[in-house]
């Protein structure tokens, strides 16, 4: 029960569960940067903000691989990003089971592998590190990112909805990387209505399957029921 703002707390009493509150607001703030970086840093890759492999040497693998431990803590800021990435794995393989023949018919051709070449700093493609980073970070990243925006949105009804518009939100940065950075279509994909459609539709099925999973999962789990930055009213003493 959220503390009543004409009944205060004792100092003595809340300061646990300030402390609880600020310690899930830094959690929170920490996975849900961590789970934009792998996309966001190919804009800014492609855009010469930053160095790929540099940046993911550095900065991006390490913040990763603390979030993925931090993640199964028992906490429900944890308990959301968790859920969100197991959701967005899920949702990027259905995605992928329309893109891989569509990329097999010669009709949208796959940059992945040249997204792994970059991350390892070679001029050689790499299909096993680009299909790492495009499942890990972007399906699974994007999917936590859109979890712990419904925790504190406080969003647990039409989630598939909320899941279509978010895939279609993610297309639309996708697109404008390839239209307005330089060399974009070159180095990503050529638009075309073939590419355009496919990837259009990509998204959606990604989107709907994101909300689908994660609808499931807070069904059965309740894993978007607790808001995270709430004091909570300590239990009397008797």
């Amino acid at each position: 029960m959220p503390v009543s703002p004409t009944r205060p707390l004792a100092p003595g009493r809340t300061a646990a569960p300030v402390r609880a509150a600020a310690a899930q607001g830094i959690l929170l703030c920490f996975l849900f940067c961590t789970a934009t970086l792998p996309v966001l840093a190919i804009p800014l890759t492609l855009g010469g903000l930053i160095v790929l492999h540099t940046a993911a040497d550095a900065v991006i693998i390490p913040f990763w691989s603390a979030a993925l431990l931090l993640m199964w803590r028992s906490t429900p800021v944890a308990r959301a990003a968790r859920s969100g990435f197991l959701s967005g794995l899920v949702a990027v393989t259905a995605y992928d089971m329309l893109r891989l023949p569509v990329i097999h018919l010669g009709g949208w051709p796959d940059f992945i592998p040249r997204l792994g070449g970059w991350i390892t700093a070679s001029d050689r493609p790499n299909a096993a590190v680009g299909y790492a980073w495009r499942y890990i970070g972007d399906g699974g990243g994007i999917g936590m990112a859109f979890a712990l925006f419904c925790l504190v949105a406080g969003i647990r009804r039409r989630l598939v909805p909320w899941g279509l518009a978010y895939g279609v939100f993610v297309w639309s940065g996708l697109i404008a990387t390839v239209l307005l950075v330089l060399h974009g279509q070159l180095l990503l994909f050529r638009l075309t209505p073939s590419t355009l459609t496919a990837s259009l539709a990509g998204h959606l099925i990604y989107g709907s399957t994101l909300g689908y999973c994660l609808s499931h999962l807070d069904t059965h789990h309740a894993v978007l029921a607790d808001p995270p930055l709430h004091l909570h009213r300590p239990a009397p003493r008797h």
